[in-house]
């Protein structure tokens, strides 16, 4: 969906941008999608209502769980339609399907879902809503960088998997990190080799911020487990010196 918001005088059109990832919660990872098209624009004047519709999925069989993404589709698709809405999030739990949305506005939003949820009369739901005009609650769901680059690694296994025309069970992976200047580089370059990290490549990308990139190499099991734990090392330590993980390459 393309969303038109008023700024000035002036209508700027913002397209979804959906991000998978997944966050751990007592000790569950939930699978999240949010929509990222509003990360350095967020809180959007108008939209200060946050609305929560609720979906119990707790002993569902599994011909009744397939139905929970036909039903996001209609209840997002009929809020855009009826009111003035952004969906932002959905994420499924142990026992529940939740979606987010913001509005302008709560009125008639609970009665639009109620409505059409007729059609589904065996399933339990509920839905609520609370003032967060600052997007406090969006905020909160931005996913870390770490989050972002483990649902990729995943992806590119199963990449690895498909292309590769013998699959190694263990081989030498690529990692590329970014500094703001090459001094910056010398402080962290010895707890970076300290986890056998190699230094391939370095070189300049002189019109970013971030502009010394660092090409790092390290003999890896093809394995998503430690595929993670070499990205959450270089994850933690990039927060610490403040420099940029970048991506891997298999």
């Amino acid at each position: 969906m393309i969303f038109k918001i008023f700024k000035k005088k002036n209508i700027e059109k913002i397209d979804d941008k959906w991000i998978h990832f997944l966050r751990e919660k007592k000790s569950f990872l939930n699978v999240f999608r949010l929509n990222y098209a509003f990360k350095d624009i967020f809180p959007l004047k108008w939209y200060k209502y946050f609305f929560v519709f609720s979906l119990n999925i707790k002993n569902l069989k599994k011909e009744k769980l397939k139905l929970i993404y036909k039903i996001e589709d209609k209840v997002s698709s009929v809020l855009e339609r009826k009111s003035d809405v952004i969906f932002v999030w959905a994420v499924k739990f142990m026992e529940k399907f939740e979606l987010y949305f913001y509005a302008k506005d709560t009125s008639n939003l609970c009665e639009y879902v109620d409505n059409w949820m007729i059609e589904f009369s065996s399933f339990s739901f509920s839905t609520s809503f609370e003032k967060d005009k600052n997007w406090k609650k969006y905020e909160k769901l931005l996913p870390t960088n770490f989050e972002i680059e483990r649902s990729l690694n995943e992806k590119k296994i199963l990449e690895y998997q498909k292309k590769a025309k013998k699959i190694e069970k263990k081989k030498e992976v690529f990692y590329f990190v970014s500094f703001k200047n090459k001094k910056t580089f010398s402080y962290v370059k010895k707890e970076i080799t300290s986890f056998w990290f190699n230094i391939v490549k370095d070189w300049d990308w002189r019109w970013k911020v971030y502009k010394y990139v660092v090409k790092l190499s390290k003999n890896t099991k093809i394995d998503l487990k430690e595929l993670n734990s070499n990205t959450l090392f270089l994850c933690n330590l990039a927060e610490i010196y403040n420099f940029k993980y970048e991506w891997l390459i298999l």
